[in-house]
């Protein structure tokens, strides 16, 4: 499973660029996934068995829950900041 967050508009993209002031924050193992044609992405990932097993889905669905919360924790201020600061080029 991944946990992460797409940097579709210029303010997630702000927001990838720092992944080293955040990562604490976000705590786990989140990193910062730079492949080039893709646009950065901050990202944490974690395998489990196969999900068929409910005592595996349990576990991997709390461990979802539990990052995809505190990305949006961390990272929802900051983008929204980031949003509200960008200006278009040209303005």
């Amino acid at each position: 499973m991944t946990v992460g967050m797409a940097n579709h508009d210029p303010a997630m993209r702000v927001r990838a660029e720092e992944l080293s002031e955040v990562g604490p924050a976000l705590g786990g193992d989140a990193e910062l996934i730079d492949e080039g044609s893709l646009r950065p992405r901050n990202v944490e990932e974690r395998v489990f068995a196969p999900l068929k097993e409910p005592e595996v889905q349990a576990e991997a669905f709390a461990w979802m829950i539990d990052r995809l919360n505190t990305f949006v924790g961390v990272l929802s201020p900051r983008v929204r900041s980031a949003a509200a600061e960008y200006r278009p080029p040209g303005d």
